[in-house]
């Protein structure tokens, strides 16, 4: 039984910044608001083997990170890992939690997301501790819906019932969960700092840094191009809207696995001119960029609740996203947004 009378003891398991993605940010945005309200929190994040020390996780100073290494960091939470990772990654997982445990016992364990549904809610329910789990969606829930007796799956099926309680940032999410017969579910939209995105004059000084001009039309697209994104077709929409509107420039904020593919498709069609390639850049630099745009396309094959979609509409801008679960619940067509034909 949990003293009402005393802080919360909180252990957080999952990713930080810098690791690229909106749940990790998100989440980071979760413990910084806990320890606002007087939890005690501690957390457990990974690293990819190759990485530099972490210089920054987004989290306040007095909240204590342990990272365990990992052979690499998967950059999309649908992305599937192999046995011998899942059973490395368990067994790191467990050496942080008993070794945090000696110290103090957690009353509750907060699995980050979806991707540590295989692994977390079983150790936490092995120590007898509740724990919430964090789904963000993506293609693992897709993926379950479609095939519920996949044996690759099994492991992130009985994580999902082991689950004390299960928290859902969108509602088609919820529903999909719930025809799997899970019934401990909440569902809680994903939040935007309205202070730090909000409608803004255009940062000049960022515009000719990237040589855009007062009369370019700037589509700007915000991601961690990975596959589930389809950055590939904004630059397939770029292709075909250009020779009708070259003042037309397209900003690509964010990095991954198809950045390189990107650059060369538009060297292959003589357009690099037209497009800016920004890299990953910290969070609270988005709204910057953000501020030079007059569209934001999201084409993705699949979303949760696309952190760009809230952060777009939070600084007017117009929203493009393709016709998904997750962009209906957000956008009201043709009023905050317009959607198209995924794939179109």
């Amino acid at each position: 039984m949990i003293d009402p009378n005393r802080s919360l003891d909180i252990m957080y398991v999952g990713t930080l910044p810098p690791h690229m993605g909106g749940s990790a940010i998100l989440c980071s945005h979760l413990l910084n608001a806990l320890d606002d309200l007087g939890c005690s929190i501690r957390a457990i994040a990974p690293i990819a083997s190759n990485a530099a020390n972490v210089s920054s996780d987004g989290l306040r100073p007095g909240i204590p990170v342990n990272r365990y290494r990992v052979p690499y960091l998967p950059n999309a939470h649908d992305q599937l890992v192999s046995e011998a990772y899942r059973r490395d990654e368990a067994a790191s997982i467990r050496v942080e939690l008993d070794r945090l445990m000696e110290d103090r016992r957690p009353d509750l364990i907060i699995a980050g997301r979806d991707s540590f549904a295989w692994c977390v809610p079983l150790l936490a329910q092995e120590s007898a501790i509740p724990c919430v789990l964090l789904v963000h969606g993506g293609r693992t829930v897709t993926k379950l819906v479609a095939d519920p007796s996949a044996t690759s799956l099994e492991p992130i099926r009985l994580g999902f019932s082991a689950a004390t309680q299960i928290v859902s940032v969108a509602e088609h999410l919820a529903r999909d969960l719930r025809s799997l017969g899970l019934s401990k579910i909440e569902v809680i939209s994903n939040h935007v700092d309205l202070e730090l995105f909000t409608p803004r004059e255009v940062d000049a000084a960022l515009m000719r840094q990237l040589d855009i001009q007062p009369d370019n039309v700037v589509v700007a697209h915000v991601s961690k191009l990975s596959s589930i994104k389809r950055p590939l077709d904004v630059l397939e929409a770029a292709r075909l809207a250009l020779p009708q509107d070259p003042r037309l420039r397209f900003l690509i904020v964010g990095d991954g696995p198809l950045r390189g593919a990107m650059i060369e498709a538009c060297r292959a069609a003589r357009i690099e001119n037209k497009f800016r390639f920004v890299g990953w850049v910290d969070h609270s630099e988005v709204p910057r960029y953000l501020s030079l745009a007059h569209l934001v396309v999201m084409p993705s094959e699949s979303e949760g609740q696309a952190l760009t979609y809230l952060e777009a509409q939070a600084c007017a801008k117009v929203l493009i996203a393709s016709d998904i679960p997750a962009a209906r619940e957000i956008v009201d067509e043709g009023r905050s947004g317009f959607l198209f034909p995924r794939g179109d």
